[in-house]
């Protein structure tokens, strides 16, 4: 009897571990194929052995058309949240002034400190306060007007692109479907 017993302990510490790295593998495959799952989901192509391709990573300082408009699209669903909830709840002015200027550049626009102000939501004087904030952590640059000496325009600056990017990163799915245009630096 106690052979026997010798016999089957060591089968069952055999098959303990079978079963525990069989789990593990099993556990692994689940991950990849959640991943491809998602990736799916995100609409980019899968390359030939099944593992996830980027169509086109995003390049730090580039804006890209497709991101301007999914910030657009996040400025908008802001607005509804606003209209939803009694005012003076939700403010963001540096963010909200950002992310307009980042949609113009999209369009190798600037636009001008009246109309981030207006972006901003906030009075005048805090959205220059604001400004003068952006502009000392050179994420904007004032840059005179060339075609009315009165008026200044904002420039988003590359840290500030690379820094909207990285946050895309995290918010929305690399999709690849249009070119960027580049902001030099000054």
């Amino acid at each position: 009897m106690a052979s026997i017993i010798h016999a089957i302990v060591p089968a069952r510490a055999d098959a303990a571990r079978e079963i525990a790295a069989l789990s593990a593998s099993i556990m692994l495959e689940v991950e990849r194929l959640r991943e491809q799952l998602a990736h799916l989901r995100s609409g980019l192509p899968l390359s030939p052995d099944g593992l996830p391709t980027l169509a086109r990573p995003r390049r730090p300082h580039t804006v890209r058309r497709s991101d301007a408009a999914f910030v657009a699209a996040y400025l908008r669903t802001r607005d509804c949240r606003g209209s939803c909830f009694p005012d003076g709840l939700f403010a963001d002015p540096a963010w909200d002034m950002l992310l307009a200027i980042f949609i113009a550049a999209a369009e190798q626009e600037c636009l001008t400190v009246s109309q981030a102000c207006q972006a901003s939501r906030v009075p005048i004087s805090t959205a220059i306060r604001w400004i003068d904030l952006l502009e000392a952590k050179q994420l904007v640059r004032r840059e005179p007007d060339p075609k009315d000496g009165r008026r200044i325009k904002l420039a988003v600056q590359p840290v500030a692109i690379a820094s909207i990017n990285a946050w895309l990163d995290h918010v929305r799915p690399l999709d690849g479907s249009d070119a960027g245009c580049a902001v030099g630096a000054a």
